[in-house]
């Protein structure tokens, strides 16, 4: 039996794959069974805020439970835009290994930023 989460608000601009590699790398253990946009290929955009809802399926419970967790931290939006540059070349920093890394991962002196009215959610399935 599989199990899944939805996640919704991810940055339209994060791949796929840097969305999968994200989770790999982070919960050190969790293996994405399959990923698919939700509820299907035409409805998965919201233009508006440039955003996209996804379906991560996983093997164990406890793999959906880790990347559910994952994915509830307060700077998720900006891990992942992060996380996409760096696993393509963009950045100049690495991509942290273990949960304990990412607070030093990201840089919170971004005065003057705008906050873009919307927030990654998780649906465990």
């Amino acid at each position: 039996m599989s199990h899944s989460i939805l996640v919704s608000n991810v940055p339209a601009n994060v791949s796929e794959g840097s969305v999968m590699r994200y989770i790999r790398e982070m919960t050190g253990d969790a293996s994405v069974v399959h990923m698919q946009p939700f509820p299907d290929q035409y409805h998965h955009v919201n233009d508006s805020k440039n955003t996209r809802t996804l379906q991560i399926f996983f093997e164990t419970a406890s793999e959906a439970a880790a990347v559910n967790a994952l994915f509830q931290t307060s700077n998720i939006e900006e891990e992942l835009a992060h996380a996409h540059d760096s696993f393509q070349g963009n950045s100049k920093t690495q991509v942290p290994r273990t949960m304990t890394q990412v607070e030093t991962w990201i840089d919170n002196s971004q005065e003057g930023v705008r906050s873009t009215g919307r927030r990654i959610s998780v649906t465990m399935i």
